[in-house]
């Protein structure tokens, strides 16, 4: 258990990092694409061969010829490099984006902490579950005192829907 807590931690400060680091990975990757692109365009040789002719009215004919060899193997490459990257940004953002069920106070930023708050919260909340499940008559004063603190506390701390 404690072994999947240390990598969960690593995982969690690995995501943090790489959503602050997001903008300056997106124009990196846009900047290599655009440079790959145009050494791949420049890379492109064209070869002009000239030649003239002489036609009946004595007029000049110029007549040029282009090849063009095509490094196949350079685009491939590229464009799966890029692909891989655009691929592990995109599930990075998946991991990094998650529906939690609590609502944290601001001063709760830190993994450690949000864990400690919550299972005080959730201890909080299952001791008035207690509480409310010893007393059997529901229309009494005590259990609908706790009941109303119960749901106080879970409109505190929970998001609407969700349960401890």
């Amino acid at each position: 258990m404690h072994r999947i807590f240390k990598i969960h931690y690593f995982l969690t400060i690995l995501i943090f990092i790489v959503i602050m680091n997001t903008k300056k990975l997106q124009a990196l990757l846009t900047e290599q694409t655009a440079a790959a692109i145009q050494t791949a365009a420049s890379e492109k040789t064209t070869k002009k061969s000239l030649t003239k002719k002489a036609t009946d009215n004595k007029k000049e004919v110029i007549k040029t010829k282009t090849t063009e060899e095509k490094p196949k193997s350079k685009k491939k490459e590229v464009i799966k490099e890029t692909a891989k990257q655009q691929d592990l940004s995109i599930k990075e953002k998946v991991v990094s984006t998650r529906e939690v069920k609590w609502l944290y106070p601001d001063d709760v930023t830190d993994t450690l902490t949000r864990k400690s708050w919550r299972q005080a919260r959730r201890n909080e909340l299952h001791r008035l579950e207690n509480n409310m499940a010893k007393i059997q008559d529901k229309n009494s004063k005590e259990w609908k005192k706790l009941n109303a603190e119960y749901q106080e506390k879970c409109k505190k701390y929970l998001k609407p829907g969700q349960t401890a």
